[in-house]
This record gives structure tokens, sequence and C-alpha cells, in this order.
């Protein structure tokens, strides 16, 4: 894998299209807004799982904690290319 593009805290997998959404921390390239809700591109490899890495079409993320509660707002995401909007 890469280098690390951030980290996703209160992460779910989206079942359907293998996609993460989550709040990402800790960019080090600055494209995001810490804590700034975002979806994943799609989930190419690594085990979901706390402290994990896992490598998306375009990035590498590590896990932090899982989000327990379901995700209701799933229209209100960031996708990776909307960035700092």
């Amino acid at each position: 894998m890469s280098k690390i593009n951030g980290r996703l805290e209160n992460w779910q997998l989206n079942i359907m299209n293998n996609t993460i959404y989550g709040e990402i921390y800790a960019d080090p390239d600055k494209r995001w807004k810490e804590g700034k809700f975002i979806k994943t591109s799609l989930v190419m490899q690594g085990k979901l799982r706390v402290g994990e890495l896992i490598q998306t079409k375009n990035s590498v993320y590590l896990l932090g904690e899982e989000k327990k509660e379901t995700i209701k707002h799933t229209k209100a995401y960031y996708t990776e290319t909307d960035r700092n909007k």
C-alpha cells in the first residue's frame, strides 16, 4: 500500500457499493477539513477493523473507531473529489 491519506473515524461500510462513509482526520495533504464526512471510492483491499489500513481505488486510510449506529443521512456526504468545498 502507498502512503496513508488520512484516518477514518465513525466509519461504516456501504455493502451496496463497497465504499466507506466516515469522518476524515489527519490528511497529510490537507485535502480535507478535519472531521469532514466523506464517502471513499471503492474499497480494494484491507481488513475492516479498527487499526487496519484499507486501500480504496484512490487512497489509503487508517481505520479508527467504527460507527455503531446506522448512518441515516447518506445523501449528506462528500466524495473524494469534493475535497475542501
